[in-house]
């Protein structure tokens, strides 16, 4: 897995109502070597009625990958209505 720069910028590329999935896409792009966010898991799994407001939960990647995770996501099938 590649270090983290602070002052990089990070980039949604999966959003979706289920946390699960949301980690498992973390999970499949931590193993491919890539820098993986989960944002709002907590909250959505907590209370599932957030997660239409909160926009779902949110995998992000630095900047720099985000076009390197969006290639694992679509050799996995994942990128579609989940993607933003």
């Amino acid at each position: 897995m590649t270090e983290k720069d602070p002052d990089q910028e990070l980039v949604v590329v999966y959003v979706s109502n289920n946390p699960m999935q949301a980690e498992e896409v973390r999970c499949l792009l931590e193993g491919s070597g890539l820098v993986a966010f989960v944002w709002d898991n907590h909250v959505v799994a907590l209370n599932p009625f957030l997660g239409g407001p909160l926009g779902g939960v949110k995998v992000a990647v630095p900047q720099d990958q985000a076009d390197a995770a969006r290639d694992v996501l679509r050799e996995a099938g994942r990128l579609g209505v989940d993607a933003p």
